[in-house]
């Protein structure tokens, strides 16, 4: 069976900077990947090269018109963040999460 591609150590770290250190954050993996939860519902992971993002349609609207941002399949519910084109920052917020991209 062939493997999924591991994350490169860049976005790991990229992902580990963005995901906000507070007592209901859980980091763990997912599927081999790292990941972030909040009351047991995961708001961020790593898969392949990209960060993704769990966001309410306003955000995800919202961070949709950031360049490197892109809806991912099969669920729209994950944004994808490219980290060759925007540095992200997660906050989570009512088991939701919110982005805000910085240069």
């Amino acid at each position: 069976m062939k493997s999924w591609p591991k994350t490169p150590a860049e976005t790991v770290r990229a992902f580990e900077h963005s995901v906000p250190r507070a007592p209901a954050v859980v980091r763990k993996k997912m599927f081999g990947y790292p990941a972030a939860f909040v009351n047991g519902n995961m708001f961020a992971s790593t898969f392949r090269d990209e960060i993704v993002v769990r966001l309410a349609e306003d955000d995800r609207a919202a961070l949709l018109e950031t360049a490197g941002a892109r809806p991912s399949s099969p669920s729209r519910r994950l944004t994808p963040i490219s980290r060759r084109k925007s540095r992200a920052r997660m906050f989570p917020a009512s088991g939701n999460a919110s982005c805000s991209t910085t240069t």
